[in-house]
């Protein structure tokens, strides 16, 4: 299940300027197991950057059903956290951003799992400042239950034709339909990537990624084997970053 949490300021000033696709550290006190360093989490925004006195994350929560460990955080913020309790928080951090991205070239947004909390306010903020950009928005995901913006990306697809969209289900449940709740079984590919971009945009689009390490490290590898300039890519990842993506960019 994944929750979001609106935030406001104790003295009820503004928060600083945000741009799509950064994130800010909260930290939580009193967290059972939890040291001061295991006791802060990174979350992306999930609202267009703007001034004013609230920001929201949202938090996908790790049950610890045998398929991985417990969340830590995640379960204490559902069960734990009440509204008017304090946490807190950094300034606005992350490296993707749009704003060197000025150019009508073709946009590719690929997310992984909760990623697409970073994507999404990136596909919104395209939409609304370049009108005539082709974007391409990949997501892979476990199944529909963890299908986060499932309908209002599916509604952005279809009221906008410049807006190609990808979905990869890797667990697929019986009620999920291919088709009409996803379109492939898997995870996404280089492979893949190159047969849903148009081998016209594809050398000349501007790329961000979001995701766990695994699926970020093997994406940007493929890019630049396939001669991507880094100065074209940009990407946030899941957990620590292997030295092996650095390698690449």
């Amino acid at each position: 299940m994944i929750y979001t949490y609106v935030f406001t300021a104790t003295d009820g000033s503004k928060f600083p300027y945000y741009s799509p696709g950064q994130y800010i550290t909260l930290k939580f006190s009193n967290v059972p197991g939890a040291s001061a360093e295991t006791s802060m989490r990174h979350y992306s925004f999930n609202r267009e950057g703007q001034e004013g006195n609230t920001f929201s994350v949202s938090i996908q929560v790790e049950p610890g059903d045998g398929k991985g460990p417990k969340g830590l955080i995640s379960n204490h913020m559902r069960d734990v956290v009440k509204v008017g309790d304090i946490v807190s928080c950094s300034m606005p951090f992350g490296a993707i951003c749009l704003r060197p991205l000025i150019s009508l070239k073709p946009m590719v947004l690929i997310a992984g799992g909760i990623g697409v909390c970073v994507t999404a306010p990136l596909l919104q903020n395209i939409l609304e400042e370049r009108e005539h950009t082709t974007i391409y928005f990949v997501h892979s995901c476990h199944n529909g239950s963890v299908h986060t913006y499932r309908n209002r990306l599916a509604r952005q697809a279809s009221e906008n034709d410049s807006v190609k969209y990808l979905r990869f289900y890797s667990q697929p449940r019986e009620a999920d339909v291919k088709g009409i709740d996803y379109d492939e079984t898997g995870h996404v590919t280089f492979d893949t990537l190159k047969n849903f971009v148009s081998p016209e945009d594809l050398p000349i689009a501007n790329y961000i990624l979001c995701g766990p390490e695994g699926l970020v490290h093997g994406l940007v590898e493929g890019l630049v084997t396939a001669g991507i300039s880094k100065s074209q890519i940009q990407f946030e990842c899941f957990g620590p970053l292997s030295r092996g993506l650095h390698d690449f960019v």
